[in-house]
């Protein structure tokens, strides 16, 4: 038995299905403002079609992130294809093939589903997804911790190449220099610290947490506490370094109420997919739906008699 097999059918077909034609375009059927972006034997792709499909599939994947030109291209030939596609099948007459009329209805009605979805999505009381974002903020709790953090910069002469005591004597010669001269740290570290990644920043480090220096330095950096103050000798695996403190972030943690609204705009997805699964459960509960699971099974044993008889 030959079946006529059809794929998805997307809202661009569930559009084609009433074609639109160049004459519609120019005598006024398109909205205010609408440019024509693509055109095929009298049919025609306009900025509402191409804006529509962005609105769908952003409310399917709840995001509001834009495509970029050459997506946006790529959505366009496929719409067109779509439009021409679907010309093509009015003029076999398919689309009275009851098959087909079965699907176009399927797939209205997946449609009008998540209109109402996301109508009642739009509809939804700001206070709920106020309420989803607290919930958010209070299982990821760490995420909002501020750690305690030191801005330190730093000379290193490495042990490297060198005896221990060699670097440490070329350590010290630098160290009697920066004593000397405090304010010239940035100068001297430029000039003698062999760690070049920061010797290009004046030693710089920037704010750093805990963690993120090998312990001898992080000991003698959190343990700094005026600023410009300089260090003695500090040896660690590297070698030996002088430290330079310029400043202390104490922690703290971050309130709910000054992250609520970019904690809602991060997590809008989630909240819009949580909102959705609750509305949905509603819609079931009130709706006592019934399955029938024989017939199901029988569809199934049925179906797999036909492919069968088609092997």
């Amino acid at each position: 038995m030959k079946k006529l097999v059809l794929g998805c059918v997307s809202v661009a077909m569930l559009a084609s299905l009433q074609p639109v034609y160049a004459e519609d375009v120019e005598s006024g059927g398109s909205q205010v403002g609408d440019k024509v972006v693509a055109t095929s034997k009298g049919l025609t792709l306009t900025t509402s079609d191409l804006n529509t499909k962005i609105d769908d599939i952003q409310a399917q994947k709840f995001h509001s992130r834009d495509p970029d030109l050459q997506t946006l291209n790529l959505l366009a030939e496929e719409m067109m294809l779509d439009r021409i596609l679907a010309r093509m099948a009015r003029e076999k007459g398919l689309e009275n093939d009851p098959e087909v009329q079965a699907r176009i209805g399927l797939a209205v009605e997946h449609v009008l589903a998540n209109a109402v979805i996301n109508d009642h999505i739009s509809d939804s009381d700001p206070k709920t997804a106020e309420i989803l974002a607290r919930e958010i903020y209070i299982a990821n709790k760490n995420r909002y911790d501020i750690p305690e953090a030191v801005d330190v910069s730093h000379v290193l002469i490495k042990s490297d190449g060198r005896t221990r005591e060699e670097a440490k004597a070329r350590a010290e010669e630098v160290l009697e220099k920066v004593k000397a001269d405090p304010g010239s740290f940035a100068a001297l570290a430029r000039e003698y610290s062999e760690d070049r990644g920061s010797a290009i920043r004046g030693g710089s480090l920037g704010m750093t947490a805990r963690g993120k220096f090998v312990k001898p330095f992080e000991d003698a950096a959190f343990a700094m506490q005026t600023s410009g103050e300089i260090s003695g000798l500090v040896e660690s695996e590297f070698g030996f370094h002088i430290l330079q403190f310029h400043s202390r972030r104490e922690p703290r943690k971050i309130d709910f109420e000054d992250i609520k609204d970019a904690l809602i705009v991060e997590n809008m997805g989630v909240i819009k997919k949580t909102q959705k699964a609750s509305f949905l459960r509603e819609v079931i509960e009130s709706n006592e739906v019934a399955y029938d699971v024989d017939a199901m099974r029988r569809l199934l044993e049925r179906r797999e008699d036909e492919r069968k008889s088609e092997e």
